[in-house]
């Protein structure tokens, strides 16, 4: 055969690059970095990176539900990885505190109570503490009986007792009302103590404000004659009467009342608070 046009030798065109986008990893799924190919022949100028499943972070917590001594809490734990937001929940229990945090938090609600006469006589002492942020405190009814008027000083400030919105002679226990808002209120707890737990009196005996003890609960509940009780070893006498029994986890779970038999130290528990009947409020002068 014979050429009569020889063929022209073309040179490869170079190639057109083309970006390959990222694909960012997620927590399950492995991503990639950005990547070249040819946009005409397709083939790879520059790898992409492959980049592994992130894992889930979970590393914002939530407190769904505050744990009590009934029941335990609820944490939850969400992932803080880009449009992920799986999350799981995990139940945690009461935080339990050293002695001397539970001392310090005590500090807060605890007061010492000065009972007076007609004519303004100091007539007795005991301890109380903080039901509620807007002045409602518990003590016991033997403490006020008999009183004229009362006082509460809870660390720095002094208080009137105003009236007395509930009480009982008979559990021997009673629900004052000062001029006050925004109080540390006690954390309450109705549940069974167990025996041998740590227990701790907080209060002023013999008017040594502001005074701590610890101990163990010896049996609970204890009924005696009719009412529940917290029986214990925590150290307390004349003016610990009105003060917090506290758990270790800062909880009080009973009102100390005193002494049976001069020796076996009850607090009466805090389920028969439950058991106390609101009327119309009345002074002291008046119960007096």
């Amino acid at each position: 055969s014979t050429i009569i046009v020889a063929q022209t030798e073309i040179d490869a065109l170079p190639h057109t690059p083309v970006i390959d986008e990222a694909i960012p990893a997620t927590c399950t799924e492995s991503g990639r970095g950005e990547g070249k190919h040819c946009g005409v022949c397709g083939e790879v100028l520059i790898n992409a990176i492959v980049m592994e499943p992130l894992q889930h972070a979970c590393d914002d917590v939530t407190i769904i539900k505050e744990a009590t001594c009934l029941e335990n809490g609820i944490k939850r734990f969400t992932c803080t990885n880009p449009n992920c937001g799986v999350y799981y929940d995990e139940a945690f229990p009461l935080q339990e505190y050293t002695a001397t945090e539970i001392y310090n938090q005590a500090l807060k609600y605890v007061g010492e109570i000065i009972t007076y006469d007609k004519k303004g006589i100091p007539l007795a002492q005991g301890t109380g503490f903080v039901y509620s942020a807007d002045g409602k405190i518990i003590t016991n009814y033997h403490v006020i009986e008999g009183a004229y008027s009362a006082s509460i000083t809870i660390g720095e400030d002094t208080y009137v007792v105003q009236s007395v919105l509930a009480y009982d002679a008979d559990i021997d226990l009673a629900v004052l009302q000062i001029n006050a808002t925004g109080l540390t209120p006690a954390t309450i707890c109705k549940k069974d103590p167990v025996i041998a737990s740590e227990v701790y009196a907080i209060g002023s005996p013999k008017g040594f404000t502001a005074s701590v003890s610890v101990g163990i609960v010896s049996h609970a509940p204890r009924v005696i004659e009719g009412v529940m009780y917290v029986q214990h070893t925590a150290a307390i006498t004349h003016g610990s009467s009105g003060s917090p029994l506290v758990n270790k986890y800062g909880e009080v779970i009973g009102i100390n009342a005193g002494a049976f038999y001069g020796e076996i130290n009850v607090a009466i528990f805090t389920s028969e608070l439950d058991n106390l009947v609101y009327g119309t409020p009345i002074t002291l002068a008046e119960l007096y």
